[in-house]
């Protein structure tokens, strides 16, 4: 999977998401799936990874969801802009979350 992150600030945002361990994951713009994929992979079963985009690249969306569904990883899509009031209600539907952003890394307590 394609990935557009540096791979050494990637590298170290992994490191704090596997101390975290986070049980809810939100990530806002998956473009290609390629940091998507790295969620699903250093989660723990029964993690929660809402995934908000917009869409237009679609092939992510089904390799994701059945490697997901293997790993026992509940994993959510919602379209649309994450700037819409009914995304953020969507999100918000599913409780507090993580955000990992490589511009920020917001922890809340869930």
């Amino acid at each position: 999977m394609t990935m557009l992150q540096n791979p050494e600030e990637f590298s170290q945002l992994l490191e704090l998401y596997k101390q975290a361990k986070p049980k809810k994951v939100l990530e806002i713009g998956v473009k290609f799936g390629g940091t998507l994929r790295q969620w699903i992979d250093n989660s723990e079963p029964g993690t929660t990874i809402v995934a908000v985009d917009d869409c237009r690249q679609v092939d992510y969306r089904l390799t994701n969801q059945s490697y997901a569904e293997l790993k026992e990883i509940n994993l959510i899509f919602i379209k649309g802009d994450s700037h819409s009031e009914s995304v953020i209600n969507l999100v918000n539907h599913h409780g507090p979350m993580i955000l990992y952003s490589l511009m920020a890394i917001i922890l809340m307590k869930v």
